[in-house]
């Protein structure tokens, strides 16, 4: 009876984790096929219009306080009921306030065949720690901050530190880079090529700045 016993408990277990590890069982895939993503690329799809959909899983309240451009808003605890008005054709991008919710409405859409899904790095927090623009207010007040944002990005883009060095070692005309410190400043150190043009004086000397050319 006792070596019977055993024997059961050898089948159960082989039973058990075969199930775990055997390709294509649910939790295995919804490890494989949720992504994470971040911040940057987020704002680089947003940017490029590119055909994503854009999940806020938070609350109604927070979503007016501060989202993403062309976000859709569904609750977290409403999404199961709400699936039906997610496109299927399409990749989703899915955020909260963290990463916690968003993470948990990954998992729903996964398990619900919506694919590829991809979960926002630290949520809208690390979004506007790192600087990137977010719309606030109901409907109509987004589609004016709308405005304002792409107004924005129209006249300045960031660069890094890394992309201004490989412009100027590459002897890239078609730039030219404005230092807007001091005099004092710029005659102490600055960037080979700058044009010295203090921020109260920009008017007056950048009267011979080609505007042409994209400027730093």
């Amino acid at each position: 009876m006792l070596r019977y016993n055993k024997k059961l408990t050898y089948i159960i277990l082989i039973i058990f984790f075969t199930s775990i590890f055997i390709p294509g069982c649910k939790l295995l895939n919804s490890e494989m096929d949720l992504n994470q993503i971040s911040n940057e690329k987020v704002y680089k799809i947003i940017k490029k219009n590119k055909d994503y959909v854009i999940l806020d899983v938070r609350t109604e309240k927070e979503y007016v306080d501060g989202h993403l451009r062309s976000a859709v808003l569904i609750p977290v605890g409403e999404l199961e009921d709400r699936l039906d008005e997610i496109p299927g054709d399409k990749p989703i991008i899915v955020y909260c306030k963290s990463g916690i919710r968003s993470l948990k409405a990954s998992e729903i859409l996964l398990e619900n065949n919506f694919a590829p899904v991809y979960n926002m790095e630290g949520g809208i927090e690390s979004w506007k720690r790192e600087g990137y623009p977010f719309l606030i207010g109901d409907d109509l007040e987004a589609k004016k901050s709308e405005e304002t944002v792409d107004n924005a990005e129209m006249q300045y883009n960031i660069i890094s530190i890394d992309e201004v060095f490989g412009l100027i070692v590459d002897n890239n005309e078609e730039y030219q880079i404005i230092d807007v410190r001091s005099r004092e400043e710029y005659d102490r150190v600055h960037i080979r090529d700058a044009i010295s043009a203090p921020i109260l004086d920009i008017p007056d000397c950048l009267k011979g700045v080609s505007k042409e050319k994209l400027k730093l």
